[in-house]
């Protein structure tokens, strides 16, 4: 079942990469061979005004809020699900041994041509991360930024990650989190209001999957989102140590609370928002850091 579930995902991110193209986020722009440094440069500048700076301030590298990329110069990282390669490249660009690695083949094309138009050196493979194809104990550090909510099989993912760092090593992710827009924008007001939980069989993941990424496209095949309970279960239960798990605050959210034509939200003082995202739970993602411990 994995197996079929996971060629499914692969072929609908293969047709709808994450380009942050036109506001909707997925959507190819043209041949990777073809792709511009200018597109490239373009897509990180999108991701981060996307983003809101929840997870880089101003100016700074992507995730730099919770990535000191300075002490990974040298270092084996593996940067999963690579996308554009914005990720990737900034590993290399700080003097890391980097391996990027996706599950599309559009994607593994787009940063390879990512990382020649700037003439930089890495390794990108077209990898499953629920069985990587790496030996034990091998990367110092694992970056995988929203991804691991969209693979059947996260715990096992989540197990090759602690698998394939060596002891002492540290990962990076960024998943959907169980806030405002999962109960209400999902659950409550597309379920239960507009009725949809009858369409799709009373399954939350269908619905979650239908309403967050492509949803313009009718939805992707596979969306989980969790708890912050959810969180420290998953990673602790894969071995990891020093969990922590951070509530984004991003200030784009409040622009589209409770919903984008009543645009409340953006009454709300800043210092109230980041209260109620980073301490209340009320945000869409969270960042979660965890450590191999030294045996």
């Amino acid at each position: 079942m994995d197996s079929r579930k996971t060629k499914e995902v692969e072929i609908w991110w293969n047709k709808n990469p994450f380009t942050y193209n036109k506001g909707v986020g997925v959507g190819k722009v043209g041949e990777a061979k073809d792709l511009s440094i200018e597109y490239f440069d373009e897509a990180e500048k999108r991701y981060k005004k996307h983003s809101g700076e929840s997870t880089q301030e101003s100016g700074k590298p992507v995730f730099s809020k919770y990535i000191d990329y300075e002490s990974l110069r040298g270092k084996k990282v593996l940067d999963i699900a690579t996308g554009t390669g914005f990720s990737a490249i900034t590993f290399a660009q700080f003097g890391a041994d980097v391996t990027g690695i996706d599950l599309t083949e559009y994607a593994v094309e787009s940063t390879k041509r990512n990382f020649s138009l700037r003439s930089l050196q890495g390794t990108i493979l077209q990898v499953d991360a629920q069985d990587l194809q790496f030996p034990n104990n091998h990367f110092d550090f694992v970056c995988a930024h929203g991804c691991l909510m969209h693979m059947p099989n996260t715990n096992k993912a989540t197990q090759e990650i602690y698998r394939v760092l060596k002891p002492g090593g540290t990962t990076y992710t960024w998943m959907y989190h169980r806030g405002w827009y999962y109960w209400f924008g999902i659950i409550f007001l597309r379920g239960i209001l507009f009725g949809r939980f009858f369409k799709y069989n009373f399954s939350p993941l269908a619905l979650t999957s239908r309403y967050s990424d492509g949803a313009h496209e009718e939805g992707n095949p596979h969306t989980k989102f969790y708890s912050r309970r959810g969180f420290k279960k998953l990673f602790k239960g894969s071995g990891f140590g020093d969990v922590s798990i951070y509530s984004n605050y991003n200030y784009n959210e409040w622009n589209a609370w409770p919903v984008r034509s009543l645009n409340l939200g953006r009454l709300i003082p800043k210092s109230v928002q980041r209260f109620l995202s980073e301490k209340i739970g009320f945000a869409l993602s969270c960042s979660i850091t965890a450590k191999k411990l030294k045996k």
